[in-house]
Formats: C-alpha cells, sequence, structure tokens
C-alpha cells in the first residue's frame, strides 16, 4: 500500500511540470548597447553620452533606433526573430565603420536558454561576427563602403533549447526510489 502511496506521488511530481512554452520574446525587457571604434557612448543612447545599455520592451516596432540625420539604424526584435536595418540618409557619406550589436537579458521563457542563432538574410558586405550566450547576442560588422543612398539590412533568427536537467537529479530520485524499496522490504519483513 505504502508503495502505491510513493509511486503515485512520483506520478504526481513528473506530471506537475509544466510543460515548456513557445520561445518568444515578446513583452521581454531587454538591453541593447552599439558601439563603433572611436565612440566613447552606446549609439543607443539619444543623448549620445552614456556608454551604459538601453532597455526596450519588445513589442511591435523597432526596440532600439538611431537617426542622427546622416544614417537611421533599426534594432527590431519579434518571438525569436532579429532583424537589424542601417540606411543612408545623407549620399556624402562614404563609409560606415564596424559596427558592434550587443544584447542582454534575452530571455525566451522559464527553462528557456539561447544555443545559437541563425543567419536568414544579410545585406552587408561579408558575414558578420556572430557569439551567442544563454541569454545574449553579440553581432559585429566590420566597416563597409557606402554607394550614395542605401539600406542594408540583416534577419536572423535565435536558435532556443531548454535547459539541461540537472545531473544530480536522476541521481536523488534513484536514491529516493531505494529509500521506497528499502522501507517496503522492512514492512514486508516486519509483518
Amino acid at each position: 500500500m505504502k508503495f502505491q502511496k510513493l509511486t503515485a506521488m512520483l506520478a504526481i511530481i513528473f506530471l506537475s511540470v509544466p510543460a515548456a512554452a513557445a520561445a518568444t520574446l515578446e513583452g521581454d525587457e531587454i538591453f541593447g548597447t552599439l558601439n563603433t571604434p572611436g565612440a566613447p557612448f552606446n549609439i543607443f543612447d539619444p543623448a549620445f553620452t552614456s556608454p551604459l545599455p538601453v532597455s526596450a520592451t519588445v513589442g511591435a516596432g523597432p526596440e532600439f533606433t538611431v537617426d542622427d540625420g546622416f544614417t537611421r539604424i533599426l534594432a527590431d526584435f519579434s518571438d525569436d526573430m532579429l532583424e537589424i536595418s542601417v540606411e543612408i540618409l545623407d549620399d556624402s557619406i562614404i563609409g560606415i565603420a564596424d559596427l558592434e550589436y550587443t544584447f542582454d537579458d534575452l530571455d525566451f521563457g522559464p527553462g528557456l536558454q539561447i544555443v545559437g542563432f541563425d543567419v536568414l538574410s544579410n545585406g552587408f558586405p561579408g558575414m558578420p561576427i556572430i557569439t551567442t550566450t544563454a541569454n545574449g547576442l553579440v553581432i559585429s560588422f566590420e566597416e563597409y563602403d557606402v554607394n550614395g543612398l542605401e539600406l542594408r539590412s540583416f534577419t536572423g533568427q535565435f536558435i532556443v533549447s531548454e535547459v539541461p536537467l540537472p545531473a544530480a537529479l536522476p541521481l536523488f530520485l534513484a536514491g529516493l526510489a531505494g529509500v521506497g524499496f528499502a522501507g517496503r522490504r522492512r514492512n514486508k519483513i516486519a509483518a
């Protein structure tokens, strides 16, 4: 009888673990930094004075925007996608410096982490250098020439996976089952 109760309790524990939700950034507060060599500030900072990351909440429209009259840079997140665009607004600009985008606190949901990033389209010359962490992304574009007014865009998709099960959990469950079986055996011997 006690063994049946133990089995029922373990079944309830396993069944009560919630299923993984769909991976999405919608409604998440994220932090972004856009740096270029020689600029001691975060270009996403509207005042162009602070090196600290700027926060934004993922929703409709671009989360990060820069428009200095010469260039317009947008970073737009949606669900598990990211689109970056750089538009040249002044035809006297002849080159774009190296740009490094850093996005942190990308929380796709409980128990989910970033394991990679797929480039779906790239309108920039050359392939950017992409680095991911469990909840962050860094994309580096090298300097490139500009031929008058133009728009360059880049689109990618996050690869998200469940956080792996802790290695100690199976050992704990095996020990718990062993204690249950030992208690059951002791009760049978006593009876």
